[in-house]
């Protein structure tokens, strides 16, 4: 077998697998099964190649964009040494699956799982996750995302090394999330709490610009929805 995940063949095993990942989801069930079948079986036994953290990487948000949770907990649990999963493979996995449309809720599972495990998600995955949250929230009547992305933000600022860091996206998601779903004393906390945290923090690292279109963003979120107290 060969290892080297950087040779001209495996190039084009990660464009194959990226290909696979922007196919209509009308077929994505079929794609998933021959996702699955070139990483764990084609690449091996037809091209000699014992599949490193690269080609996996790519397997898993190919699954993603597909949106097949099922099929991605399947690979990182057949994922062995020396190519055992890492933090990164939750983490594609979690950002493509939020990506796909739809597949906000299997994320979030799968973010709980990469935690058991040991293995902790940084600020970029948690706001790829909550900006899909945002996007899906307010269609479903029988799920209320506005509350998961309440929980994420809280589960972010209770990690020292997060909160000190989390950015006008992370609130910016949020308040969006609850805007769609008409909870506005949460919007309206948060919108309050983003100003303490962020805005002081940005007075010596950001320009006047950047933080008008800031909370102009904010602003925004309560117009389009008529509370004009609010904005």
């Amino acid at each position: 077998y060969h290892t080297d995940d950087n040779n001209e063949l495996c190039t084009i095993y990660k464009a194959v697998l990226s290909m696979l990942g922007r196919v209509q989801s009308s077929q994505s069930s079929s794609v998933s099964k021959f996702t699955l079948h070139l990483i764990q079986k084609h690449i091996r036994n037809v091209a000699c190649i014992q599949p490193g953290l690269q080609l996996y990487h790519a397997a898993l948000n190919s699954l993603g964009r597909q949106g097949n949770c099922e099929a991605i907990l399947l690979l990182l649990n057949n994922m062995q040494s020396p190519t055992k999963a890492d933090r990164m493979a939750y983490q594609i996995a979690i950002s493509s699956l939020a990506k796909s449309g739809g597949e906000c809720y299997a994320a979030t599972q799968l973010l709980d799982l990469m935690k058991e495990r040991g293995f902790s998600p940084d600020l970029d995955c948690y706001n790829e996750l909550l900006i899909g949250i945002a996007k899906q929230a307010g269609s479903d009547k029988e799920r209320r995302w506005h509350e998961l992305a309440l929980d994420i933000l809280q589960d972010i600022e209770s990690q020292k090394e997060l909160s000190n860091c989390i950015t006008d996206q992370t609130y910016n998601s949020v308040i969006a999330a609850c805007g769609k779903e008409g909870a506005w004393a949460a919007a309206a906390s948060i919108a309050r709490r983003s100003n303490s945290s962020t805005f002081y923090n940005y007075s010596t690292d950001v320009d006047s610009e950047q933080q008008s279109s800031y909370f102009g963003n904010l602003v925004d979120v309560f117009k389009k929805h008529g509370k004009g107290k609010e904005a």
